[in-house]
């Protein structure tokens, strides 16, 4: 008596299972926080820190104007008028962020002549520059540029570098050796003398500094993700993917790519550090944003040092403001590597 058996089911179909959570989302979220804030307490002041710095940076009001503006070229064309004007509180003339201006007294330009190099006061809670500007005001608005530079800089650098890894460590091969030479030829060029000489020739900027770290720092960050993936494509798992006939690109973005997303999320907290020091070093040596609107490396060089003695707040609060996130980004990333990675979970 013949058995038959039962056909094996498809990768779509088996993909299509799902395991019955046994838990609301919202509330394995907050219990996930809850036990990162009880296991690294000074990382998670460190993480909050992150996020007040991010909240004071808020791109929003540029970035939808930007996408308003380059959507309405595109489609000019095609015969498509976006005739409606977007007003987001004056943030289409100007690059500020919207908290800042809320919680700044004075605008980051805004001249106060006859209160030249002030000390603090109930006027001026940190003093004012050489111009008469409040101190604190500059400070808030220049944190959009330690925040957008690095936020940005960073998501560009990891996706080149989840790309690169990724395909490097499942082809392998001639193409793993090609990738590799790239990254051997980006790791042995001088980040600062490149940066100077494509900011020297481009002009500096915003977003010229978010996509040019973004592209160097790319192939470099693939490394790490390589390696990873190496060890990833001798589990069995990916084995079971090809023989239920899963194709390449299946294969990379839904069995290679959820396991390494955890290292790319740990990789971009501990990168963010380097590239705020990276852009306080470019605006220091007049390669920044270009003045008036401020950076805090920008407020080093060119107040900071003129009137070090004679005025030492206007370098000691941007050198405070730099170190503060600096070590927020690091610590927050630290305790976040050792509550996500499985090797680490049992240290204290």
């Amino acid at each position: 008596m013949a058995i038959e058996q039962a056909a094996l089911p498809g990768i779509g179909e088996i993909e299509a299972w799902q395991i019955p959570a046994d838990q609301n989302t919202f509330l394995r979220f907050i219990g996930g926080i809850w036990h990162f804030a009880r296991r690294k307490p000074l990382g998670f002041f460190c993480g909050l820190t992150v996020i007040v710095f991010a909240i004071f940076g808020d791109l929003v009001p540029v970035t939808a104007d930007m996408t308003y503006g380059l959507a309405k070229e595109a489609l000019h064309p095609f015969g498509i008028n976006l005739s409606a004007k977007m007003v987001i509180d004056g943030a289409a003339c100007s690059p500020v962020p919207c908290l800042a201006t809320s919680v700044a007294k004075y605008s980051f330009d805004q001249n106060h002549l006859r209160d030249r190099l002030q000390g603090h006061s109930s006027k001026y809670i940190l003093g004012t520059d050489n111009l008469g500007r409040d101190i604190f005001s500059r400070l808030m608005y220049g944190a959009r540029v330690s925040v957008v530079v690095p936020f940005g800089a960073v998501m560009i650098s990891e996706t080149i570098g989840a790309t690169i890894g990724i395909t490097s460590g499942y082809y392998g091969g001639w193409y793993d050796k090609v990738m590799q030479q790239v990254v051997n030829i980006f790791q042995s060029l001088p980040a600062l003398v490149v940066f100077i000489t494509v900011f020297g020739i481009l002009k500096s900027g915003l977003w010229q500094m978010i996509l040019v770290i973004g592209l160097f720092q790319g192939p470099i960050a693939s490394r790490v993700i390589r390696g990873q993936v190496f060890s990833i494509m001798s589990s069995p798992f990916i084995e079971s993917a090809r023989v239920i006939g899963a194709n390449d690109r299946r294969i990379m973005v839904r069995y290679v790519l959820p396991n390494v997303f955890a290292l790319i999320i740990l990789g971009s907290t501990i990168r963010l550090g380097g590239v705020v020091l990276l852009e306080a070093t470019l605006s220091f040596l007049g390669f920044g944003l270009p003045p008036p609107f401020p950076s805090w490396g920008q407020m080093l060089s060119i107040q900071g040092c003129e009137y070090m003695r004679t005025a030492p707040g206007l370098a000691i609060y941007p050198g405070i403001a730099i170190a503060i996130i600096v070590f927020s980004y690091n610590l927050f990333g630290d305790a976040l590597r050792d509550v996500l990675d499985p090797r680490l979970r049992g240290s204290r």
